[in-house]
């Protein structure tokens, strides 16, 4: 397996591997992801992450074929009331299925924390939905902690009635 940076004739094998992590998501929250499209519809999309300025688009190979690639952003948090933070955020990991559990996974995250270290971040942070067992499992056991969640409530369905009981104390 070898990790190496992404370029512009690498886009044919990224939308391919977006589009299989798009199609897990798109079953689970067809209501937040949209149906998978063309085989180039979010080619421009992961075109512009190329060369982003902070930011990192790596790729695993294996036996000559890309088979996983990582996404990373930087972004720096300086609201008042928190310290001042560089965060490298992972954007995107996706490993095609038939190589997960091979350690591309494992790879791309490595490489991920070596290249926030060399861009003088402090943390690496990710998003992962909560219907997706497999990946928060993956990242527990390779170190990352829950730090927050992200609840969201449908507005297009029924609601229910709202009681002033149900706000939250203190």
């Amino acid at each position: 397996m070898k990790i190496r940076p992404a370029t512009a004739s690498d886009l044919a094998a990224i939308c391919r591997l977006a589009d299989e992590i798009n199609l897990q998501h798109h079953r689970a929250l067809p209501h937040i992801f949209a149906a998978n499209g063309a085989a180039d519809r979010d080619r421009a999309f992961w075109a512009g992450l190329l060369d982003a300025p902070g930011g990192a688009l790596l790729l695993a190979e294996s036996g000559g074929e890309v088979s996983a690639f990582i996404a990373l952003s930087l972004l720096e948090l300086t609201l008042p009331f928190l310290r001042p933070r560089r965060i490298c955020r992972v954007t995107t990991l996706v490993v095609t299925a038939a190589e997960r559990g091979q350690g591309q996974g494992s790879a791309l995250l490595a490489a991920a924390e070596d290249w926030a270290r060399r861009h003088s971040a402090d943390e690496i942070r990710l998003e992962v939905k909560d219907f997706n067992q497999a990946a928060l499992n993956f990242y527990l056991r390779r170190g990352l902690e829950p730090q927050s969640r992200i609840l969201g409530k449908r507005l297009d369905q029924a609601l229910a009635p709202h009681s002033d009981q149900d706000e939250p104390k203190g």
